[in-house]
């Protein structure tokens, strides 16, 4: 629905942002869901299963995309989570019309706490893993579906702020334009 609606406001920028965030979110359920392997019933091809740290057909359990899966990612997941604070917080100094548009690529500073977790789990894993025995592997499936819900609450969002007239598809009279 938002990438349908950024197409029709020729919003470009934003239409292209959120089908990249489709994309990903597409991706993500793919990868947890295995491609459906289980589903259809369909053996991992060789190739994969000789490289892959579970066995299943799955791109972030393979050896080479692990790092990026386990530790980079889910720390820049939980830094974007927590990036509305960082806008409000540099609110002044950046330009309403920017700062509106900025507010619809991030999550409200309210779901923030949902992205948390996720950074504190790969920064755990990244440099205590072996050191402090806190949790096991399986342990992130929780911190997981935490930033499944966070993602489903931005997601959520946006669309019921559009409906009510957000500024970014230009609706809703702008500051000046309230003024006069």
């Amino acid at each position: 629905m938002i990438v349908k609606k950024m197409y029709v406001a020729r919003r470009y920028f934003l239409f292209t942002y959120y089908a990249l965030i489709s994309v990903f979110c597409l991706f993500v359920a793919l990868e947890e869901v295995s491609y459906g392997q289980r589903l259809f019933g369909f053996a991992t091809p060789e190739p994969v299963a000789a490289r892959n740290l579970q066995k299943d057909m799955t791109i972030h359990n393979l050896e080479a995309v692990e790092a990026l899966f386990f530790k980079l990612g889910p720390v820049a997941l939980g830094l974007f989570g927590m990036l509305d604070l960082v806008r409000l917080a540099l609110r002044r100094w950046i330009d309403p019309r920017r700062a509106e548009v900025l507010s619809f690529m991030v999550p409200p500073w309210f779901l923030g706490s949902w992205f948390v977790p996720v950074a504190l789990f790969a920064v755990y894993a990244t440099f205590f893993w072996g050191q402090a025995a806190l949790v096991e592997w399986q342990d992130q499936e929780p911190v997981e579906a935490l930033l499944a819900l966070g993602f489903f609450g931005f997601l959520w969002y946006n669309p019921s702020r559009l409906r009510r007239g957000h500024p970014v598809l230009g609706s809703s009279p702008t500051i000046a334009e309230e003024r006069s």
